[in-house]
């Protein structure tokens, strides 16, 4: 289990007074959205790594995945995530904080499953427990540093 994960999810919940902050010359949503979307996206690919069959787990080479793993960033504005973890209202602080902690439990449910479990990324085909991590790193990365500059303006 990657520790530095579950700092990232600390780290969203010290902005969660802040949700309601927008500064559209960073982002078009606000600091909540962006809270949400990542909690989204660490709940609901947890699901489909717990649902998966090891055995059907096939690794594919993206040049975008080993850009975007390697380097650590995700460029902003060039990729559009999935409806299913798109918030389309924001939650209230409280709805916020109980995401929180189901993200917490969703990625630390993950520690003890085996490494072949994936799943399938919309960019990057199948991802294993491993790769998920990392990207999860990053994805996380991504949205802490916006929310940041929506803060900073």
């Amino acid at each position: 289990m990657n520790h530095q994960i579950i700092a990232q999810i600390n780290e969203l919940d010290t902005f969660i007074e802040k949700a309601a902050v927008t500064q559209l010359a960073v982002s078009k949503a606000s600091v909540g959205w962006h809270i949400e979307h990542t909690l989204a996206v660490i709940v609901s690919t947890a699901k489909l790594l717990a649902a998966a069959d090891p055995l059907t787990y096939s690794p594919t080479f993206s040049v975008a995945k080993w850009i975007i793993l390697t380097t650590a960033t995700i460029p902003r504005g060039k990729a559009k995530a999935p409806a299913s973890v798109c918030p389309t209202t924001v939650a209230n602080q409280a709805t916020l904080t109980k995401y929180i902690e189901n993200a917490k439990i969703s990625y630390t449910s993950l520690q003890h499953l085996p490494a072949n479990l994936y799943f399938n990324h919309p960019y990057f085909g199948h991802l294993n427990i491993k790769a998920y991590s990392k990207f999860l790193l990053v994805h996380n990365k991504h949205h802490l540093k916006i929310i940041k500059d929506l803060l900073k303006h």
